[in-house]
Order: structure tokens, then C-alpha cells, then sequence
């Protein structure tokens, strides 16, 4: 396959992309790149700085991302609709010097400053050592958790803080998909466990016939069950809609006495799930209606 560059250079009026009525050749597309890489010139990004692009699926992302072929530019693709505090841990972890968005994206986008720690979701956990890793009698998933380059994983999800201290946080069998959307529980669970009513929580994917899973939660609050679940759930949600997507809260929540868990502290997630597959035991919706999962970069 021939590099961009090399096309744009040999074959500048060949198409690079057509987006419904819109069509740009690889020589339009070099010359928007080089004026945009001149700007983030004059703004001070230099090789090895991180620019963040909320920018959605269009030709702005490809004229925006075409600069880190010849600056040395990285650059952090960052969903158009994820919640403020998403974005501010985003932008704060990266260390974005510049960020390039939609008019659209600007509403919500924060400024810098006092950043706040948001959520973190974690990648999975591989490893290596002298010990080789593999399942007893079945050689089938021993391959299937061996990586390409060796690494074998357990299938945590995990992440490193400051300090070099490696966290686990969830397990990936229990990464939701919701119409091609991963969605960490872990990260739901911890925007909702921000609530001081909440004393315990879980959060699990049931079947769904249009977007494969949804998002259930259970909660455990502060006092026993609400006398209005339902009034509660609705509340829980429109305050989930301030710090995570909206693909990310919970379609319907159960209140609980309890959550289920092993005498390890794990949550019985399996079971939660196995028992919520039944639509009449998922409790009352925390939003009005599904959101689309979209299929945006970034998230």
C-alpha cells in the first residue's frame, strides 16, 4: 500500500475520500494539511507535542490528522460526545497543547486549569516472565490470551497510576458492547459511586436486540431502596449526563438491598447478568430514551 504522502506527491488528483457529497483529492488534502500544520506552527506545537481533535468522522479529521505524517505531531482523537469531565481528564492526561474542533464541539469543551481526575476506564492487562501461561485443557483459549508478540493476558482490565502502581479494575468479559461502542463498567461505576447516596453499585450489559447490550445498573443507596425508584433512577441519570456519555448511562436501574458479591469482594457479575436478561427485572429507566452509540473516534 502506498503512503499518503507519496500519493499526494505522484498522483495529486487522485481521490482520497468521498463523504457523501463531498469528495477532496490527496493533492487538496496535502494543501489544507500544510496550511493547518503551519498554523499549529505558529501556535507553538512542535515534534512531539499532542494536539486533540474533536472532530467526528469527516473531512476535517483527515485534513487534521495529516500533519502528524510529516510534523511529528501526536494526536489524541477525542469523541464529539463525551461529558465535560471525560474531556477534561482527557486533555489533562495527554497534555494537549492545542485542541481543534466543530463549532459544535466547542460548547463543551474545558478550558485549562485546576483539571479534575475523571474516570479512568484502563486497557487490558498483558505481561510477560519465565513462566508460560496457559489454561488446562484448553489450548484453544491459552492461544486466544497469548498476544502476537508473546504477552499473555489473564483478562484484566487495568490501568498504571503516577506512582508505577498497576491497578485492576474490571474484567474484559464484562466489557459492554453497545452497537460496536466498548463501555468500561468500571468507568460507570465509578461516576456513579460519586453520588454520596450511593453507598455500592454495579454495573453489567444485558441482551438488547438493536444495540446488541445496553448499559444496566443496580444500586445499592444510602438508606435502603427509594420510596420512588423510579423518581431516583430518572435523577441518578440526569446526573450521569454531566460526566460520562450519554452511551455510557445506565438504560434502566435496579435498587437493591445488596450487591452481590464473592467472599473476595467481586461482584457476582455473571449472575446480575443471567438474572437481568429478563427485561422485567432491570428496575426503571435513567434516561427517556436509548442514545446512539455512533461510531465516532475516541471513545
Amino acid at each position: 500500500m502506498s503512503h499518503p504522502c507519496s500519493i499526494a506527491r505522484e498522483q495529486p488528483e487522485r481521490v482520497a475520500f468521498v463523504l457523501g457529497e463531498e469528495a477532496l483529492t490527496y493533492g487538496e488534502l496535502a494543501a489544507r494539511a500544510e496550511r493547518l500544520a503551519g498554523r499549529l506552527a505558529a501556535l507553538g506545537c512542535a515534534r512531539g507535542d499532542t494536539v486533540a481533535l474533536i472532530l467526528g468522522n469527516g473531512a476535517e479529521f483527515f485534513v487534521a490528522a495529516w500533519p502528524a505524517q510529516t510534523s511529528g505531531l501526536y494526536f489524541v482523537p477525542m469523541s464529539e460526545r463525551l461529558a465535560p469531565p471525560e474531556r477534561d481528564h482527557i486533555l489533562a492526561d495527554s497534555g494537549a497543547k492545542v485542541v481543534l474542533a466543530r463549532d459544535a464541539g466547542l460548547a463543551n469543551v474545558l478550558t485549562p486549569g485546576e483539571w479534575e481526575e475523571g474516570p479512568v476506564a484502563g486497557f487490558e492487562v498483558f505481561f510477560e516472565g519465565p513462566r508460560a501461561h496457559a489454561y488446562h485443557g484448553d489450548p484453544a483459549k491459552a492461544r486466544a490470551a497469548t498476544s502476537r508478540q508473546g504477552y499473555a493476558t489473564m483478562g484484566d482490565i487495568g490501568h498504571v497510576d503516577a506512582d508505577g502502581f498497576l491497578h485492576l479494575t474490571d474484567r474484559a468479559a464484562f466489557t459492554i458492547i453497545l452497537g460496536g461502542a466498548n463501555i468500561y463498567p468500571a468507568e460507570v461505576e465509578a461516576a456513579l459511586m460519586a453520588d454520596p447516596q450511593i453507598v455500592d453499585c454495579a454495573v453489567f450489559g444485558v441482551p438488547d436486540a438493536d444495540m446488541g447490550e445496553v448499559v444496566q445498573a443496580i444500586v445499592e443507596a444510602a438508606g435502603g431502596p427509594p420510596a420512588d425508584p423510579a423518581a431516583r433512577a430518572a435523577a441518578i441519570g440526569e446526573r450521569l449526563a454531566g460526566l460520562i456519555a450519554p452511551n455510557k448511562i445506565p438504560r434502566q436501574i435496579a435498587f437493591v438491598g445488596r450487591v452481590p458479591r464473592l467472599e473476595t469482594g467481586k461482584v457476582r457479575k455473571q449472575e446480575l447478568r443471567d438474572f437481568h436478561a429478563d427485561p422485567a427485572r432491570r428496575g426503571h429507566p435513567a434516561r427517556t430514551k436509548p442514545a446512539n452509540p455512533g461510531r465516532n473516534r475516541g471513545e
